[in-house]
């Protein structure tokens, strides 16, 4: 055996350990105020090579936009916001990461505390703002690691307008984005779609946008342009189920080629009690992670028996084991997106998650994952 890969050998040793030790080593990162643990993380990220070995099941794949990606995790968009370590998130098993949320120009995001652990209930709450370095600083770190991006993974970019800039104008901020992406998207192709943020609660206004005589409009007009197809993430907070369904049918007569359910939750009955709870040191935000899982749920449900099958759906919240990500295919999503379990359970989720995926399949006879799908009632 040459020293590289006795080398190799090593390091992933090395890793599997490191990683199996993740819950004595959370405490430590978890004694780090919330937003400054994220921050490490993502330096640990950049600077190492060190990450765990997850086998790639054929069984496991699905396909998205005439694509084939490796499994149905996806890393959720906020982990990865400027584009820093997407290609190592890909060796953590994730075959899809969502980058951003983006804006045309770069912006610090609200002031002062921002994100806040709900331990016991394994939630976050933050109020971020669409902090990031700007949508020219992601374009620069994709074209240096788009050739680093494995066979079967790819690129989801969530896209967003600047706090400044009015609701009457943000279709503006949007196109803008489009434009570079396609431009810059067009000789690697490792982009599978533009997500379309219109439901973060913690940019003032935003999710007026989400209005079912506004969004139509809206949307056309950023399809005209997209070389790629277009989804939309959309809130868990419609102040009635008509409302969501008739923003549903708006954005699919808008020619919208899919949906990512959900956003944060801004519920003020849940805000109030954490808030008093956990001594929260700052006001608004949304609620991710298991406070979300109901909610997110609720409205995936609710989205299935309107919008047509070949439009595929995305679930988001509250997503950490394999029981819930077996509701949400039931439910109707073809991938779930991660980023609040990831953080509670680990660096080997996924792992633990494809090989939960894996084990049923094959106990229950079926080639594959899309097999089983086809195989539920509602197909």
């Amino acid at each position: 055996m040459n020293w590289a890969r006795k080398k190799d050998i090593t390091d992933c040793t090395v890793a599997i350990n490191l990683f199996h030790l993740y819950p004595l080593i959370r405490p430590i990162l978890f004694s780090m105020a919330a937003e400054k643990a994220h921050e490490r993380a993502l330096h640990f990220l950049e600077k190492s090579s060190l990450h765990p070995s997850i086998p790639d099941y054929p069984r496991l794949r699905v396909s998205l936009f005439g694509h084939t990606l490796a499994n149905p995790f996806a890393m959720a968009g906020g982990f990865d916001k400027d584009g820093r370590v997407f290609d190592k998130l890909f060796h953590y098993g994730f075959s899809l990461v969502e980058t951003g949320t983006l804006t045309p120009l770069a912006q610090p995001g609200n002031a002062g505390i921002r994100m806040f652990r709900l331990k016991k209930e394994k939630s976050l709450i933050n109020r971020m703002g669409f902090n990031n370095a700007g949508i020219d600083a992601f374009l620069e770190n994709y074209r240096k690691k788009a050739p680093l991006i494995p066979n079967l993974r790819f690129l989801g970019v969530s896209i967003g307008k600047n706090k400044n800039t009015p609701n009457e104008e943000a279709v503006r901020d949007y196109a803008v984005q489009i434009e570079k992406l396609n431009e810059a998207d067009a000789s690697f192709r490792k982009i599978l779609y533009y997500a379309i943020n219109i439901s973060s609660p913690n940019t003032p206004g935003l999710r007026e946008l989400q209005d079912d005589k506004a969004i139509r409009g809206f949307l056309e007009s950023l399809k005209k342009i997209s070389h790629r197809p277009l989804m939309v993430k959309f809130a868990p907070d419609f102040d009635s189920v008509s409302r969501f369904q008739k923003t549903m049918e708006s954005s699919l007569e808008a020619g919208i080629d899919g949906i990512i359910l959900t956003n944060t939750t801004t519920d003020a009955d849940m805000h109030d009690a954490f808030r008093r709870k956990y001594s929260i040191p700052f006001e608004g935000g949304g609620i991710s992670g298991q406070l979300l899982k109901d909610k997110s749920s609720f409205y995936l449900k609710t989205a299935r028996k309107i919008v047509p099958a070949h439009i595929p759906l995305i679930a988001s919240g509250g997503i950490s084991d394999n029981n819930t990500v077996w509701e949400r295919f039931v439910s109707g999503a073809g991938l779930v997106q991660i980023y609040t379990g990831f953080i509670y359970s680990g660096p080997l989720l996924i792992a633990n998650l494809s090989q939960g995926l894996q084990d049923f399949l094959e106990k229950n006879h079926y080639e594959s994952l899309e097999k089983w799908r086809q195989s539920l009632p509602e197909n």
